[in-house]
């Protein structure tokens, strides 16, 4: 066995007892970090990256209007041609989804210091971001609240299709987001209508992302105590 601790890009590895009483009498650095303060800190990182990528199930199976709704189809309820290029990106909704998408930065942010833990930048990057992260999934989630109250499944809210059921096009018809060109059978009503499954999960991961970061921050200042990172 070596007398140092194996290197990882710019940080060393955790070291048993016996390396760490050769790699204090060798050198003036302090002691590394128990095995149990990486182990504990990966599987943390593994563990937030998976419930990143169960959320982005949500995320693909997200759908936004962007096209042209009535291309080819002639209204039925008068001479009225076919409208033009509609699109809802960029909108409330688009702009929401995109943010939870950024949390995946905790995880890959504290992998990089982990693995550079002699290099301070990503440790400060990873307690900015957790920081950051904190603010914006709860601004997330109040926001999505606020859109569901007053935005989705309404007369008006059309363009809001991330939002809206999948079954908004019979109750709203006639309208310009929508590609049919007759009521549906049986029809629905406003009051039949729910919150759309994939925005529901957004809202409901904007909480646990928000955990998340929380708990990302609260980890970044133990492992400085531990000294895993600087």
């Amino acid at each position: 066995m070596s007398r140092f601790p194996a290197k990882i890009d710019n940080g060393y590895s955790p070291a048993s007892p016996i390396v760490r009483t050769e790699w204090d009498n060798a050198d003036s650095r302090p002691a590394p970090a128990p095995f149990r303060a990486y182990a504990g800190a990966t599987a943390f990182c593994f563990l937030a990256a998976g419930i990143w990528f169960i959320w982005a199930v949500s995320m693909i199976n997200t759908v936004f209007t962007d096209g042209f709704p009535q291309l080819g189809t002639m209204p039925s309820y008068g001479n009225v041609f076919p409208y033009g290029y509609l699109s809802d990106r960029y909108y409330w909704d688009w702009a929401m989804v995109l943010l939870l998408n950024l949390n995946i930065l905790l995880p890959m942010l504290m992998c990089y210091a982990l693995a550079n833990n002699e290099v301070e930048t990503w440790r400060h990057l990873h307690e900015f971001f957790s920081k950051m992260f904190m603010l914006i999934n709860i601004v997330v989630f109040l926001i999505l609240t606020w859109r569901w109250a007053f935005y989705c499944n309404t007369s008006y809210s059309g363009q809001q299709s991330a939002c809206n059921d999948y079954r908004y096009c019979c109750a709203a018809f006639p309208s310009q987001w929508c590609p049919n060109n007759s009521p549906c059978t049986p029809n629905y009503t406003y009051g039949d209508l729910s919150r759309n499954f994939e925005m529901y999960m957004h809202w409901i991961f904007s909480l646990v992302f928000f955990v998340l970061s929380c708990w990302f921050f609260n980890q970044n200042g133990q492992l400085v105590s531990m000294g895993v990172l600087q």
